[in-house]
Formats: C-alpha cells, sequence, structure tokens
C-alpha cells in the first residue's frame, strides 16, 4: 500500500463529517502496529445516553474513565468568559 493514494470519511455524532485523501507512508506497517487496535476496542469503556448527552453538550468536568493512558481531556475553562468551554488535553503514561 505504500505510495497509494486512498479517501477517508469522518463522521461524528450528526453535526460534521469531513472527507479528505491521503498517501500512505512507506513506514505505515511499523505505525500501525503500535496502534493495537482490536485490543482497544475490546477495552472501550461503555456509558449511558445522559453521560454521551453530557459529553456532547460538553458538560461534564471529569473524564469517565479516569483509568485511560494517552491523550484525553485534562480539563474545561469555566472561569475566563473569552475562554469558556475550551478544552484542554494532555498526554497520561
Amino acid at each position: 500500500m505504500a505510495g497509494e493514494e486512498i479517501g477517508f470519511v469522518g463522521y461524528g455524532s450528526g453535526s460534521k463529517s469531513k472527507v479528505f485523501a491521503g498517501k500512505v507512508s512507506e513506514n505505515w506497517k511499523n505505525v500501525v502496529a503500535k496502534w493495537d487496535l482490536f485490543e482497544n476496542l475490546k477495552n472501550r469503556l461503555a456509558i449511558d445516553f445522559d453521560t454521551y448527552e453530557k459529553l456532547h453538550r460538553k458538560q461534564l468536568e471529569y473524564s469517565v474513565n479516569p483509568d485511560y493512558n494517552g491523550f484525553g481531556l485534562e480539563s474545561v475553562e469555566l472561569e475566563n468568559p473569552v475562554l469558556k468551554g475550551a478544552r484542554y488535553y494532555g498526554y497520561k503514561g
């Protein structure tokens, strides 16, 4: 697949989607090997509809999975009126 151009479609909650093309890197197998895709999918955390709605509306002030390692939400700005609702992310290893 290296060097091939492929199309991508990203679809979220229905509020927007993205369609774009990308070229596959020579190093793609090494990158993909680190994802542990099926292990990560197996370890997903189920949430109820109320929690989903709060996440979607940016109303939660805490992580629904405090044991998660990787990039994730650290905090949401609540005080500064210019930045209110800004979401700050970081890495937890």
